[in-house]
């Protein structure tokens, strides 16, 4: 089985989540053009934490330590199994700007569903999750795919 994280960073004020951090993905083949979260597989051997803090620093060079991420779910299929974070940081004040990964840009929590054929296909529902875990500190996503592999999940973003 394969494992991968997927993270996202908000901005906050007193006020609650404001702004999420996405990439519009230039790679991989199935993602590319649609917007997601920062992400990766695990390592083997790698705790998912880890792989959170190494990816995010990979794919767009910001540096966070594991105590700064909130996991607060998972998405599985018959052969993956994805772990979600997200982390809270008012301080990031990031232009649009090309990654490894594709275009990084800012978009308000609050247009999240305008925009939902634009995400690759989870991505709107974790993010959603994500805000819920954050607003009550116990609502946890366990989505499962009963008969879905990987291969399918990939050729469903393509849709």
């Amino acid at each position: 089985m394969r494992t991968y994280v997927l993270g996202f960073i908000f901005t906050a004020d007193e006020s609650g989540l404001l702004d999420v951090l996405l990439i519009r993905k230039h790679r991989p083949e199935p993602q590319v053009g649609k917007l997601n979260g920062i992400g990766g597989k695990v390592e083997d051997g790698e705790l998912p934490v880890l792989a959170m803090c190494r990816e995010c620093e990979e794919e767009i060079r910001l540096t966070f330590h594991q105590h700064d991420w909130t996991e607060f779910g998972t998405v599985q299929g018959t052969d993956f199994k994805i772990h979600l974070f997200y982390l809270l940081s008012p301080a990031i004040q990031l232009p649009y700007r090309w990654t490894a990964e594709g275009l990084l840009t800012r978009m308000s929590v609050d247009s999240i569903s305008a925009y939902e054929h634009e995400f690759v296909n989870h991505t709107p529902a974790c993010i959603m999750a994500a805000i819920a875990h954050h607003k009550t500190r116990n609502f946890n996503l366990h989505w499962v795919y009963d008969t879905c592999d990987e291969k399918t999940l990939d050729r469903s973003v393509k849709d």
